[in-house]
């Protein structure tokens, strides 16, 4: 461990390479800095992002973060979205976005803490076991029946009433629509 780092910014690093980009990569995602895009040239919806947020009010001994979800059609109009960078859309590109926590069966919110700075059950070197047993299923059983249902580019809000019950962003052709 160099001076610089804590073993927060270990255990985040390790969660990434050990736990995140594995699970992601075996899905087909490619990795950019804290992004993950899947190009899919088979479905109007050409690519799934998947962004690590952290919250800016991450420090040297915590750091609080969740992921961001988008989906974006290839084929949808997105003049209020910003254009696609060289290597694939940002979510804030997408036209579908939300947060993974919003795929759990409660659809809250979820931001998880690593908290390097303290000892004890949940925090040094252990504590990425809670956000483990929360965050993978997430990964590795939610976010692909997710980014599935939605591979087809509704045309309407009522062409997929499940959409109302999964707080998300998305813009329809023509309408804006937030979910609460």
């Amino acid at each position: 461990m160099s001076e610089d780092q804590t073993w927060t910014h270990l255990a985040f690093d390790r969660l990434i390479q050990d736990h995140v980009a594995p699970a992601l990569k075996a899905q087909g995602y490619k990795k950019q800095g804290l992004n993950w895009r899947l190009f899919r040239p088979d479905t109007p919806a050409r690519w799934q992002v998947v962004s690590l947020q952290k919250s800016r009010f991450s420090n040297r001994e915590e750091i609080s973060f969740t992921f961001e979800l988008g989906i974006h059609w290839i084929d949808a109009p997105s003049t209020h979205l910003p254009p696609l960078g060289k290597s694939g859309p940002s979510v804030q590109s997408c036209q579908l976005q939300s947060r993974i926590g919003r795929l759990d069966s409660e659809h809250r919110d979820i931001w998880w803490d690593i908290d390097g700075g303290r000892w004890g059950p949940g925090h040094g070197p252990d504590c990425l076991e809670p956000v483990l047993a929360q965050l993978m299923p997430l990964l590795n059983e939610s976010l692909p029946l997710w980014m599935h249902k939605y591979r087809q580019l509704p045309t309407t809000l009522d062409a997929d009433a499940d959409m109302l019950h999964m707080p998300s962003y998305m813009l329809i052709p023509g309408q804006r629509f937030e979910s609460k």
